[in-house]
């Protein structure tokens, strides 16, 4: 083969590749297009109003340059308030707002402790408003939901309005600091709105990928540079309740000690042999009915696997697809090194 043919063949990959990547990208488009507007029938049939902070292109742009401007000036940035208590007994020092913050995932699951079951002690507001965000396709990282808790005013309380504001920042027990970033961002947005103070909660401990300075660092970024009154809270446990654990804890006779270390380790040996048939694996789905979908990502993240939003060739290892999918070639040039696999393969 010639230099010349050499160089029209490459020529031409590169016009294949290119004209395949576009192909692939519309269809990206389509079918987000239709999501879309499937959504807004689902949200009109049932008539529902989402409680999501949007933020515009142009306000992002603007969010932008406030936030370079503060990083130049410092002199007015706002210090963050650690305190002890319990986020939804906001500390408040006369502002006529407040702005109580929890971090959830995307998968519209409302657990019954830690700050979740504090939350609808307070108000069974917030988890209604999720749940129902949840069904209506209205859940998605980066999000900030904004739930008014006007209807249940505690007792010898300052008067003031006071909301909770849920940031998706979590994808199972994975965080993300792209989506604290974005959710944040909203959050700051609508606390200058609303001139109100920001209590939060150490948002994100204990999850896997978790990082506090990062954390800190964004809630800096986004909140006391700006000037909004913020308050960090450490939940401080009952010190009676602490003390009469650990009495009870040395008052163990040898015997009982040596049965609850068995029944230790032996919870050790089960976790160890959980199925994780699918660990490693990521999972794309192309073109799949929603119902088959949600289906199957169950059966997926049960046996330790994950899901792509986005088919990526760094991540991607497999895309599941119909038998009569045409896309095998653009999906294969698009991620080369994933296998395509039918729903078969999974079922």
């Amino acid at each position: 083969m010639t230099e010349e043919e050499k160089a029209a063949r490459a020529a031409k990959i590169r016009e294949t590749k290119a004209r395949q990547q576009q192909e692939m990208e519309e269809a990206e488009r389509r079918r987000e297009e239709r999501r879309k507007a499937k959504r807004e029938q689902l949200w009109t049939s049932n008539n529902y109003c989402s409680c999501r902070i949007s933020l515009s292109e142009d306000e992002d742009e603007d969010d932008e340059t406030i936030l370079s401007d503060s990083d130049d000036d410092s002199s007015g940035e706002t210090k963050i308030h650690y305190v002890f208590g319990d986020v939804m007994k906001p500390q408040l020092h006369g502002e006529k707002c407040a702005i109580l913050v929890h971090c959830v995932d995307d998968s519209g699951r409302w657990p019954a402790k830690g700050v979740f079951a504090s939350i609808s002690k307070r108000s069974k507001e917030p988890e209604k408003q999720y749940t129902v965000a949840a069904e209506m396709d209205d859940i998605n990282m980066g999000d900030t939901h904004l739930i008014s808790l006007n209807d249940c005013v505690i007792d010898d309380e300052p008067e003031c309005d006071q909301y909770v504001a849920l940031i998706v920042a979590q994808h199972r027990y994975k965080f993300d600091f792209t989506a604290l970033d974005s959710a944040l961002r909203g959050l700051a947005k609508r606390a200058k709105e609303l001139k109100a103070s920001v209590h939060l909660p150490r948002i994100g401990v204990g999850s896997q990928g978790f990082n506090w300075y990062g954390t800190e660092k964004l809630i800096k970024k986004y909140l006391s540079s700006r000037r909004i009154p913020t308050y960090i809270y450490y939940f401080k446990r009952d010190g009676s309740a602490t003390n009469n654990k650990r009495s009870n804890e040395e008052s163990l006779g040898n015997n009982k000690r040596m049965t609850i270390e068995k029944k230790a380790n032996d919870k050790g040996r089960l976790k160890i042999h959980l199925p994780s048939y699918l660990s490693g694996i990521h999972i794309f789905f192309h073109e799949i009915d929603d119902n088959t979908k949600k289906r199957l990502q169950r059966f997926i993240y049960t046996f330790d696997g994950d899901v792509d939003e986005k088919a990526d060739s760094n991540t991607t290892t497999h895309i599941l697809a119909s038998g009569e999918c045409r896309d095998v070639l653009a999906l294969k040039d698009a991620c080369p090194n994933a296998l395509i696999v039918n729903i078969e393969w999974l079922d």
